[in-house]
């Protein structure tokens, strides 16, 4: 279950950043191929850490799982927070 959760809370954090990727560069009004690459390499960084996580010994992963997915929340919900604040 832990992994899961794990899984689940690195792709809303995948999320998160893409969206402040993309915030930041719609305020120039228009996506560039920099910013386009920018949340690309955003989707890359996630998916393989994903990835190595889905290929690790399930023992290790259970113990690996449980001491970041408190991490990823509480990351998560400062980034909340802060585009909540600046919407």
């Amino acid at each position: 279950m832990a992994i899961k959760e794990w899984v689940q809370l690195t792709l809303h954090e995948m999320v998160d950043e893409i969206i402040y990727a993309i915030r930041k560069e719609v305020g120039n009004g228009f996506l560039t191929s920099k910013s386009s690459k920018e949340i690309e390499k955003i989707i890359h960084k996630y998916g393989e850490e994903i990835f190595f996580a889905q290929n690790e010994d399930t023992i290790k992963n259970q113990k690996c799982c449980n001491r970041s997915v408190y991490k990823k929340q509480k990351k998560i919900r400062g980034k909340q927070k802060w585009l909540n604040r600046n919407l």
